[in-house]
Formats: structure tokens, C-alpha cells, sequence
């Protein structure tokens, strides 16, 4: 009885095993579907650095850039004969698809590191722009400007090659989407806080930059792709790389008092609209983690994973003000102003930022502008607009500060000599009367401003 015991548990075993062996074989190919397969070895890529301008600093990089591995770099020499008679200037532009798309053909490369020295103006520093394209569907995977620092070229050198790495990065990620945020709309009733609609879509582009197969391009570029009428490439427009656009806007309450706002946000492709997200009444300082959010689920919706990873936020703060400070060397005070009030927008306490804010802020002229002599109502209007936003930074600047009261010097020479800025105490003839009425709110509430900031230094200081 034993032994056809033992047959019998064999011929058991057997049965089973081979019952489960159709299942076990299938096994690894329904892992493959769930879980997204190993990244195959990085292949070497074919580069071309082209220096538009011959730089000391193009030399520099030149040199650092063939020391780099897995990337073939197409012979200076070849780049001359070719580029001889081709004009550069064109591929450097966010929308010129079909100009880099040639270049590549030309120079048979998969990436193109552009770089420009761009003559210093007066009182300006010596810029030089950069553009990392790849040459597939002609995208840039990286641009920017740059100004030369006082600690000169080592320095400017580790930044663009710290750049050029990370574009490098995003073109072997293999770009399967494509991602560009509209500023959004201030639909309050008053223009206070019309400052807040780029510095909102940079902080949507930062969340999004991060995530792999995701290009995160600049506007014009991507509606030049939307429409095609640039591209030339041979390679068919997949469906996914139509590109998705973000866009909404923010409605603060009409209490002057109240500092909440209602944000929405909408993703579309083409015609279609993918998600709609609209926030409850938000606290300034809980805005950024509601637009962290909502960006993590329109990237699923855009059928990517969404990054898992917490926001390191000091070291996005610590991003936004390089680039503030970058701008502010350049006298891009537009630029400057929308970074700072990002920056701020994820910490509010950081008094040094303020005062760049207010500074830039007291630089920017209304568009068509540069002398308040000749400003036209709308131009006098928006100067105002622009004023008071840095009137608001001045008060929050004085609120951090432990330093002792000191009236003459804060208070009476921020508005005339800091910025360089006074309420004419006559009317000017050009001053239509929804100016002069203006200009008097704007004094009364200048006024209501100064009281509230000596009112809280002196509450701090007296014993």
C-alpha cells in the first residue's frame, strides 16, 4: 500500500506541474504588461556643438563637452564646411521647428548644442544664449540666457554644462508627450494681482518638468507644432505628441481684506478637453500645493505616471531665485518680478526677495511707455497698478525686518527716491479725470500703507 502510495503522490506531483506549466511560462509576459520594461543600454549620441560667435567661453565648453561619454561629436571642421553659408540666428527661436530640422540633416546629428555671445549693451553685462534642440521633430529640449558673472567664465561654464546635461537627460527619456502652460487669467475685479498670472504657470512648469517622457515647452512652440505648419520632418506627428496645453485662471475675493483666491484649471488637447480642476477659496500660501496636485493628476490624464516623490520645496525656492537674481542682472525686470513672486508665493517670508520685487517692480514701464511725462491714461494706469504691487512688497519687506524704525529714511524716501517715483501734487494737463481720481485712492491708500507698517514697527519696538 505504501509504494502505490508513492506512485501515486508522483504521478500527482506530475500532473499538477504540468497543469501549471502553461501559466508559469505566461507569467513573465503579464509581468511585462504591468511593470514597464528595463531601459535598454544608453546608445551613443550624435552631437554637434555649434558657437555662433567663436567665444572664449564656446572653447570652454567645447572642450568639456568631448570629455563627456556616450556622445559622438561631429567634427568642428565638418560643422564649417557645412554652416559656411547657413544662417543660425533662426533655430535658435522657440517656434522655428523647420530651421532646426534642417540643421540636423545637415550636420547628421540627433542633438544640437546652439550657443551665441549676444553684444553687451550699455551698463548690461556680455549675455550668451543657449538652445539644446534634438533634430527628430526638431524641439528644444532646453534654452536660455545667461549673463556673465562677476566671478567670470569657470562659473558661467559648470551652469551651462549642469544644463546641457539635464537636456541630454530629458532627450534620452525618449519623449512620448508634450506639455505647454498658458498664463493664467486674473479674472478678479481689481488688476492688484495681475503679477500672479506667470508667476502661477512657472510654478505649473516646474512640477511638470520633472517628469520622464514629459517636454515641457514654451508656448509659441507648441502651438507652432499644433498646428504643423513648420514641421517638415519625415516622421508622422503621433497622436500623443500633439501637444497638451494647461490654461486657467484665479478669481481673488472682492474684500480687499479677504487674500483668498479660487483657482481653476483646464487640460486640452487640440479641441478636446482632457480634466477641469476648480479649488475651494485658497489662502496664497496653500495655492502652489493645490497646483502641485492637480498637475500630478493631468499627468495621468495625459497617461504618464505621476511623480511619486515629495517636492523638495527649498530647493525649488532655491531654483526661482537664481534665475530672479540671473534676470535682474540682465534688467529683464519683467522676467525678474514673475520669478520673485513664484518664489514667494512657496515661502513669503524671505525678506530679500521682496526687496527685489519692489525693486524690479519700480524698473518695469506700462507697454509703449518710458516717460510718465508723455504716459497715456491707460499707460498711467498701469503704472499705478505696477506702484501699488511694490507698495504691497515695501510692507511686507518692513514686517520682516528687526531692524529699528526709522521713518525718514523707510518711509519718506520710498516712494520719491527709492523708486524714483512721484504722485504729481499738480496736475498734469495729459491727466484725464479716471487718472486724477485714481491717483487719489492710490495716495489715500499710500497713506493707509505707511500707518499700518509704522503702526506694527512701533507695537514691535516700544517696550
Amino acid at each position: 500500500m505504501s509504494g502505490q502510495r508513492i506512485v501515486a503522490w508522483i504521478l500527482a506531483a506530475a500532473l499538477v506541474t504540468f497543469s501549471l506549466t502553461p501559466l508559469l511560462a505566461a507569467q513573465p509576459a503579464a509581468e511585462a504588461v504591468q511593470r514597464p520594461a528595463a531601459a535598454p543600454p544608453a546608445l551613443p549620441l550624435t552631437a554637434a556643438f555649434v558657437d555662433r560667435s567663436g567665444s572664449k567661453l564656446g572653447l570652454l565648453l567645447e572642450s568639456a563637452l568631448l570629455e563627456r561619454p556616450n556622445v559622438s561629436w561631429v567634427e568642428r571642421t565638418e560643422i564649417k564646411k557645412i554652416l559656411a553659408e547657413q544662417a543660425l540666428d533662426r533655430a535658435f527661436g522657440s517656434a522655428d521647428i523647420d530651421a532646426r530640422l534642417k540643421l540636423g540633416r545637415l550636420l547628421t546629428a540627433e542633438v544640437l548644442v546652439l550657443l551665441r555671445e549676444i553684444p553687451a549693451a550699455k551698463n548690461l553685462p556680455t549675455r550668451y544664449e543657449l538652445a539644446v534642440c534634438e533634430t527628430r521633430r526638431g524641439l528644444r529640449l532646453g534654452a536660455k540666457v545667461y549673463s556673465l558673472p562677476s566671478d567670470g567664465l569657470q562659473q558661467l561654464q559648470a551652469t551651462i554644462l549642469a544644463d546641457i546635461q539635464r537636456a541630454f537627460a530629458k532627450q534620452r527619456e525618449q519623449i512620448t508627450r508634450l506639455a505647454a502652460v498658458s498664463p493664467l487669467l486674473n479674472d478678479s475685479l481689481t488688476r492688484r494681482d495681475d503679477a500672479l498670472q506667470k508667476a502661477l504657470a512657472t510654478l505649473l512648469e516646474e512640477s511638470l518638468t520633472e517628469i520622464p517622457g514629459l517636454l515641457v515647452v514654451e508656448l509659441q512652440e507648441a502651438r507652432a507644432i499644433a498646428t504643423e505648419k513648420t514641421l517638415t520632418s519625415d516622421v508622422p506627428l503621433a497622436q500623443s505628441l500633439v501637444p497638451h496645453f494647461i490654461q486657467g485662471k484665479f478669481r481673488f475675493a472682492s474684500n480687499p481684506s479677504d487674500r483668498r483666491a479660487v483657482v481653476e484649471l483646464e487640460l486640452r488637447q487640440g479641441t478636446k478637453t482632457l480634466a477641469e480642476a476648480k479649488s475651494e477659496p485658497l489662502a496664497p500660501a496653500d495655492i502652489p500645493v493645490w497646483l502641485r496636485t492637480t498637475s500630478q493628476a493631468f499627468i495621468e490624464k495625459m497617461g504618464l505616471a505621476k511623480n511619486a516623490a515629495p517636492q523638495d520645496r527649498k530647493l525649488e525656492i532655491e531654483q526661482l531665485n537664481a534665475r530672479a537674481r540671473d534676470f535682474t542682472r540682465l534688467r529683464n525686470w519683467p522676467e525678474a518680478v514673475t520669478l520673485a513672486e513664484a518664489s514667494l508665493l512657496l515661502d513669503p517670508r524671505q525678506r530679500d526677495m521682496h526687496l527685489m520685487a519692489l525693486y524690479a517692480y519700480s524698473q518695469i514701464h506700462p507697454e509703449g511707455g518710458s516717460n510718465r511725462q508723455t504716459y497715456t491714461t491707460k499707460q498711467w494706469l498701469e503704472n499705478l497698478v505696477l506702484y501699488e504691487r511694490a507698495l504691497e512688497h515695501f510692507e511686507q519687506y518692513q514686517g520682516l525686518s528687526d531692524e529699528p524704525i526709522n521713518v525718514k529714511t523707510e518711509y519718506g524716501a520710498f516712494a520719491e527716491t527709492a523708486f524714483e517715483y512721484k504722485i504729481p501734487s499738480v496736475n498734469p494737463e495729459n491727466l484725464t479725470h479716471e487718472v486724477i481720481l485714481e491717483l487719489e485712492a492710490v495716495r489715500v491708500r499710500r497713506r493707509e500703507a505707511f500707518w499700518r507698517m509704522m503702526d506694527s514697527r512701533l507695537q514691535r519696538d516700544l517696550p
